[in-house]
């Protein structure tokens, strides 16, 4: 345990050395300029927390955080105005997505390693470095890279409690501080709460007093601070599902067609007497999770569509609003290939082909992302 511990804390130094070069390689852009220069600068503590910057997400711990660090170090955008290609404001406004990006890597890493094998928390990261938008948000002073990590812990503690036949009260605990720390990031994050509380009233407890917590309050966060908000007009482009390539990729998606394919098999097999696959029963939950999430993601598509101004009056949605899908895509991307594996162990013609179209699936994400990673920077 300690040796995995210390591989995991030299792959965080590693990982912020990366995102530090990457900061200071990419120049500051608009909204980055104008959180730091108007909702961090001009609101005080408390008017952060009530919700009252001018943004489209109010919710305020990126701005707290944001304004911490800054209050720390004795920063304050120039009186010229801040510049996007300003060294000294590049790193030090960038502390806060690099670490939470690299920590959320990091803890990929280790629980995968620490609950599987130490070859396949190497996977987990191959497969997370191979999303583009890590790379996109790597390095950019917004609420990003905090929500993909905070999305990667939902995933791992909900996880965590179905592993167990028993309920630990303590890991429910802590995920409901993380989806209290959800509901203080972004407003969005309220599908995603309803989505792991509403799968774990289902299979793991249905006492509603273990939910106020959990997600009553999370909920009613997010409701008040979607009330403070000032969300401008989007609207929908007509190739909707681009909003959802960058989370999960073509290739992932048919990973997930695969193994949806395997999971009818195992029902099917399930009604007679021939059993040649075996599905684990924690990957069929997570499974659930996963359909939930993109439901989730079509459900936000739908919502701006039903508030669209005609004539695209306003902006396109962006997919960084998409971009809680890619813990999703990722997670689901190492268990379901585990699992595949793991269900043809004893079939080694399909364990050797499983193992090749995996692969090469894998490879081409790598490769097609590589092109654009490199392109962004």
């Amino acid at each position: 345990m300690s040796s995995l511990k210390i591989v995991s804390f030299i792959l965080l130094m590693v990982l912020l050395a990366i995102g530090f070069n990457l900061a200071r390689h990419k120049p500051l852009w608009t909204d980055e300029i104008y959180s730091q220069t108007v909702s961090v600068e001009k609101f005080s503590y408390p008017d952060i927390l009530l919700g009252k910057v001018k943004e489209g997400n109010t919710c305020p711990l990126f701005y707290l955080i944001q304004k911490m660090i800054c209050d720390m170090t004795q920063y304050r955008v120039p009186s010229t105005g801040l510049e996007p290609w300003d060294q000294h404001a590049q790193i030090l406004l960038r502390v806060n997505p690099v670490f939470f990006m690299s920590l959320a890597i990091a803890v990929i890493f280790y629980c995968i390693a620490r609950f599987y094998s130490s070859l396949a928390g190497v996977f987990a990261s191959f497969v997370a470095l191979s999303s583009p938008m890590v790379w996109l948000y790597w390095a950019e002073s917004r609420p990003y890279a905090m929500w993909v990590l905070l999305g990667t812990l939902q995933l791992l503690f909900f996880l965590s409690i179905i592993r167990k036949e028993e309920l630990n009260i303590r890991t429910w605990n802590w995920l409901a501080v993380i989806h209290g720390l959800l509901s203080l990031t972004v407003i969005t994050s309220v599908g995603q709460i309803m989505a792991v509380s509403f799968l774990l009233w289902i299979l793991k407890s249905r006492d509603w007093k273990k939910y106020l917590g959990l997600t009553i309050l999370p909920l009613l966060i997010c409701f008040y601070y979607y009330g403070r908000s000032s969300l401008s007009p989007l609207w929908v482009p007509n190739n909707f599902m681009k909003l959802i390539y960058p989370s999960i990729s073509v290739e992932q998606r048919g990973l997930f067609a695969v193994y949806t394919t395997f999971l009818l098999v195992q029902y099917f097999q399930s009604r007679g007497n021939a059993h040649v696959l075996t599905i684990g029963k924690e990957e069929r939950r997570s499974w659930a999770l996963i359909a939930l999430m993109l439901a989730v993601a079509f459900s936000y598509i739908i919502f701006y569509k039903l508030r669209e101004i005609p004539g695209h009056a306003g902006h396109e949605l962006p997919v960084r609003q998409f971009i809680f899908l890619t813990p999703v895509g990722i997670i689901a991307t190492v268990l379901f290939s585990l699992d595949l594996m793991r269900a043809v162990k004893n079939q080694m013609w399909i364990r050797i082909n499983v193992a090749l179209a995996l692969g090469g699936l894998m490879i081409i994400h790598f490769l097609r992302n590589c092109f654009g990673i490199i392109g962004i920077y």
